[in-house]
């Protein structure tokens, strides 16, 4: 059975004095993720402030365990990223 999972992540961008700033970093993670993980990568909130942004991350696995282990690969290279603070990740599973 096809298993379905979506990650929401906050970030912060501390020196974006602009959108225009934001949009580097932002498009270098995501391509990143989708390059690396195959994944459906799209801003979802707070696409008009400069240093604020919100990811959302969709996942399809074949089963239940490689999905789980692929939102925890996910979320630790957004962790891992030099760019921004995560404010916040949020795993959810369908």
């Amino acid at each position: 059975m096809m298993r379905v999972g979506a990650i929401r992540a906050s970030l912060l961008l501390h020196g974006a004095r602009s959108l225009k700033e934001k949009r580097g970093p932002l498009k270098r993670i995501i391509a990143h993720l989708q390059q690396t993980y195959h994944v459906s990568v799209s801003e979802v909130d707070n696409q008009d402030l400069h240093q604020r942004s919100t990811l959302g991350i969709a996942v399809v696995a074949s089963d239940g365990q490689s999905l789980h282990e692929r939102l925890n690969v996910i979320s630790e290279a957004i962790e891992c990223n030099s760019d921004f603070q995560v404010l916040e990740i949020i795993k959810t599973v369908y």
